[in-house]
């Protein structure tokens, strides 16, 4: 009985590190951060300014957004909004 859950959880272990070595080959690694990013050398890095709704600074604000007051939402990937524009995110939302 021993034997046997010592294989299971060997066969296991190397199905799942041959998975992730598969998926760093053939995926950018790390997922997401080619496209949207600039190198910063205070920061490390910062939102790149060519994706058009992002500043001067870095933060995404849409030009002409007309609002006599800035908050800062600090968060992941869903307070960014991912895949949507920044019209669509919820930071932008909730200011309406």
């Amino acid at each position: 009985m021993l034997k046997n859950m010592m294989l299971l959880l060997i066969s296991l272990t190397v199905a799942l590190g041959a998975g992730e070595a598969m998926l760093r080959m053939f995926t950018p690694f790390p997922i997401g951060t080619r496209t949207h990013r600039s190198i910063d050398e205070k920061y490390g890095y910062r939102l790149d300014p060519a994706l058009g709704d992002v500043g001067k600074a870095g933060f995404r604000d849409p030009p002409g957004a007309g609002h006599d007051f800035q908050v800062a939402a600090i968060g992941d990937s869903m307070t960014y909004g991912n895949n949507v524009d920044s019209a669509h995110s919820w930071p932008l939302l909730s200011r309406q």
